[in-house]
């Protein structure tokens, strides 16, 4: 039963981050990136906080993303045996 619940709320997200590009026109990534930015304006995140930030996982994700997008741009995600 969680399976089918976290793929529910996985394709619920991919429509909602979809559907926002669509209508800002604004890439999902820099979406992503806009309160990141509020937050270092506004002091909600220092210097300190992003030090004590496990890079790897960040970039072990963001590759992961590099990887989906690849994937779907070259079609590979949508061939079928």
């Amino acid at each position: 039963m969680a399976h089918v619940g976290s793929y529910c709320n996985i394709h619920h997200h991919h429509f909602y981050f979809g559907l926002s590009k669509s209508i800002t026109g604004i890439d999902t990534n820099t979406v992503a990136m806009i309160p990141m930015g509020i937050f270092a304006l506004t002091g909600v995140i220092t210097s300190k906080d992003l030090q004590k930030i496990n890079w790897s996982v960040i970039w072990m994700v963001a590759g992961g993303f590099a990887i989906g997008i690849g994937m779907n741009a070259s079609g590979v995600s949508r061939r079928r045996h």
